[in-house]
């Protein structure tokens, strides 16, 4: 438990540091990540892959392409 608030902490500080460039792979990272904890959680209860897989965007809500959108736009290279 102690190590998952350690990482937790340190993500935080490593997220706070980055540039505003950095905002929408911060943003596919964590979607990513909560998507695959929560397939991860379906199959260990029994649910085959696809399905936890197809009920993880469904519960979740995810839609990457509007996620995405709903960012400001990225700076061209070598404004940020």
């Amino acid at each position: 438990m102690a190590q998952r608030v350690r990482d937790g902490v340190s993500r935080l500080f490593r997220l706070a540091l980055r540039r505003p460039s950095h905002a929408a792979d911060d943003m596919d990272a964590e979607l990513r990540f909560h998507l695959e904890s929560r397939i991860e959680h379906l199959v260990a209860r029994g649910m085959a892959r696809d399905a936890a897989h197809a009920e993880s965007f469904r519960r979740l809500a995810i839609d990457f392409k509007q996620g995405r959108a709903r960012l400001p736009s990225r700076p061209s290279a070598g404004s940020g």
